[in-house]
C-alpha cells in the first residue's frame, strides 16, 4: 500500500469516527429531553410545576381530597392561592360581587358569585394589607369542585372521617369552624352540615387571626 493509499484510507476511518461521535451526542440529547417530558406527564391531573415552590394541585382539575398529606399552601382555587396579592385576585377574577370590611377596615372579604357565573355567593377572599389571608369555597361553588370534593351533601360526621378530630373549633351563634392546624384546610358547618371548606397558612397559634368572618 503506497503513501497516497494510506492517508485517504486513515482520513476514511476518522470521518467515520467523528460522524459516530455526533450521532452519540444526538441520540444522547433526544433522550434526555424524552426523559423530561415523561417525567412532567407524570404529575398528578390539574397540578402544575412552579419554579418558587414546586407544584400546586387547582381544586377547580383536580379532586384534593384524594390526595394524601396536601396542605392548604398547595392549592388554587382559580389559579389565586393563599398568600397572593389583592390586586393578581382583580386581575384574574376581576371586581368582586360583594366587598365587606371588617375589624375598622382592616380585613376585607372579596365576594365572588354571579361574576364568575354561579348562583349566590360562592368564593371569598379574607384580605389584610392586601394579601389573601384565607380562601373560603361555599356550597354554590360545587359544580366547579372535582370528586370527593364536592361537599353538597356532606356533614360534619363526613368530616370526622375524611379529616379526622380537629385540632380545635370555635362556635359561632349559627356556626361551627373545625380547624386542621397540620393541613390548613378548615371546615365550616351549620349545624350538623358542611357549609363550606376554608383554605389558610398553616399555623400553631391558638387564636387564628384569619377566622372566617360573615359566617
Amino acid at each position: 500500500m503506497n503513501n497516497k493509499t494510506l492517508n485517504l484510507t486513515l482520513i476514511a476511518i476518522l470521518a467515520l469516527a467523528i460522524s459516530l461521535a455526533l450521532c452519540g451526542c444526538f441520540q444522547s440529547t433526544v433522550q434526555l429531553k424524552d426523559n423530561t417530558s415523561s417525567t412532567e406527564d407524570n404529575n398528578s391531573p390539574g397540578s402544575e410545576e412552579t419554579k418558587d415552590a414546586g407544584i400546586y394541585y387547582e381544586i377547580t382539575k383536580t379532586d384534593i381530597f384524594a390526595i394524601e398529606n396536601l396542605t392548604a399552601d398547595k392549592i388554587k382555587v382559580l389559579d389565586i392561592k393563599v398568600g397572593d396579592s389583592a390586586d393578581f385576585m382583580l386581575e384574574t377574577l376581576g371586581n368582586p360581587d360583594e366587598l365587606t370590611a371588617y375589624d375598622n377596615n382592616t380585613i376585607f372579604n372579596s365576594e365572588y358569585g354571579e361574576s364568575i357565573g354561579i348562583k349566590g355567593i360562592g368564593l371569598i377572599f379574607n384580605i389584610e394589607e392586601n394579601i389573601i389571608k384565607r380562601i373560603t369555597i361555599l356550597k354554590p361553588f360545587n359544580p366547579f369542585l372535582r370528586g370527593s370534593t364536592k361537599f353538597l351533601n356532606m356533614t360534619k360526621y363526613d368530616a370526622y372521617r375524611m379529616f379526622g378530630t380537629p385540632d380545635r373549633q370555635t362556635e359561632e351563634p349559627k356556626t361551627r369552624v373545625f380547624f386542621y392546624d397540620k393541613t390548613g384546610i378548615d371546615i365550616i358547618l351549620e349545624q350538623t352540615d358542611v357549609r363550606g371548606i376554608s383554605f389558610r397558612k398553616i399555623t400553631k397559634e391558638k387564636e387564628d387571626k384569619t377566622l372566617p368572618k360573615g359566617f
